[in-house]
């Protein structure tokens, strides 16, 4: 064996060995519990796929079936607080398994492969930040699940993108689930919601924030955050970063 190919050997073992490491293969499928090969990389069987989301609005980054720049929501509803939102897929069966496990099925240990998912997207993208910044729960739904999937996330993701995370949000009111309402009734729901952490404004001040949080829909949520850590916190410029986002014809606008 010459020397190129012995390199090339090595690097694929080191790829693989950490592949394994970081999606947990050789195990169960991240989504329905599959057994998976020793040469599956993605920690997904081939039932559960994941449809990467390559075609997006460049405002909100949700999936797009047409080649338009902006989404019909962002063209009627104009700007966010935030810069732009992506997110690493479209929302399907899988994606929306893996996000229910993580919130509802204490399936923290997801926090890591999703936050791999999450800085690919984020190099794919060449998006440019100083800190990072998670999407808050209220202390009553934080003490009811044990945990803010949005924070852990985040805190994943600064373990490959190396930059640091803040704290910075509070979760005010403890409203109903938004899932069900309209993209007015979220935003009314929403507004004057989120305050910003006393300790954090030093940290928020004048810095590229990124907002992670596990779906995006109408960008209600994100639109508030980001108001506040500009307003507030005096931020310089927020984008956003979800694992998921839902397309217009399955989100209410």
């Amino acid at each position: 064996m010459g020397f190129k190919s012995f390199i090339k050997k090595t690097v694929r073992s080191a790829t693989h060995t950490l592949s394994s490491m970081v999606y947990y293969t050789d195990i169960t499928c991240l989504a329905c519990g599959a057994e998976l090969d020793t040469q599956n990389s993605s920690g997904l069987c081939d039932d559960c796929p994941v449809c990467y989301n390559k075609k997006f609005c460049e405002r909100c980054g949700v999936p797009m079936a047409n080649d338009a720049i902006f989404c019909e929501s962002c063209i009627k509803h104009g700007m966010f607080e935030f810069e732009y939102a992506r997110s690493c897929v479209k929302f399907n069966d899988t994606a929306k398994k893996l996000i229910y496990n993580l919130k509802y099925g204490d399936a923290k240990f997801l926090a890591e492969p999703l936050g791999n998912y999450l800085y690919e997207t984020a190099c794919d993208n060449r998006m440019q930040f100083d800190v990072v910044v998670s999407v808050p729960l209220h202390k009553k739904r934080q003490q009811v699940r044990g945990y803010n999937q949005s924070e852990i996330l985040a805190k994943s993701f600064t373990k490959h993108a190396g930059k640091p995370y803040v704290h910075a949000l509070n979760k005010l009111t403890h409203a109903k689930n938004l899932a069900t309402l309209s993209r007015q009734e979220r935003q009314k729901t929403i507004t004057g919601s989120f305050g910003l952490r006393k300790e954090a404004h030093t940290m928020i001040k004048d810095k590229n924030v990124l907002l992670i949080d596990d779906v995006l829909t109408t960008a209600a949520t994100a639109n508030e955050c980001a108001r506040i850590l500009k307003k507030e916190g005096k931020a310089n410029s927020v984008k956003v970063l979800t694992f998921t986002s839902v397309s217009l014809e399955n989100s209410k606008h």
